[in-house]
């Protein structure tokens, strides 16, 4: 499976390999934060789960933290699918590794119509 974060700014769309995302966040400590932080992030991508994205928040393994981007408000970078079955088992709180920097991008876009012609480029490969 393809694993890639996203995000958009003035700049353009912004992807990262997630590969490279937990390199950057190898022995930095999880702290635990209130779950609701990580649901503001979290709402616009539940949105458009389908059937294959609800099967990853089932076996989702929670003993690992999620990794958010604490300079962007805590954006989360890897870790939805755990966050969503957190929730859903009731819990109020998440384990995160927050990081300062990003890794080097493996792509840039304009708009998120050339990255979707990439990302399936990505996958049929």
């Amino acid at each position: 499976m393809i694993n890639y974060f996203s995000y958009e700014d003035y700049n353009g769309i912004h992807v990262f390999h997630v590969e490279d995302i937990w390199d950057i966040a190898e022995g930095v400590p999880a702290v635990e934060i209130d779950i609701r932080h990580a649901l503001a992030d979290i709402n616009a991508a539940v949105n458009g789960y389908d059937k294959a994205d609800w099967e990853r928040v089932a076996n989702a393994d929670t003993s690992y933290p999620i990794i958010a981007f604490a300079p962007q408000g805590n954006t989360i970078m890897d870790g939805y699918h755990r966050v969503m079955k957190r929730v859903m088992e009731g819990h109020t709180t998440v384990m995160v590794q927050l990081v300062h920097k990003l890794p080097k991008e493996c792509a840039r876009f304009k708009t998120w119509e050339a990255f979707a012609v990439w990302f399936n480029k990505q996958v049929e490969a």
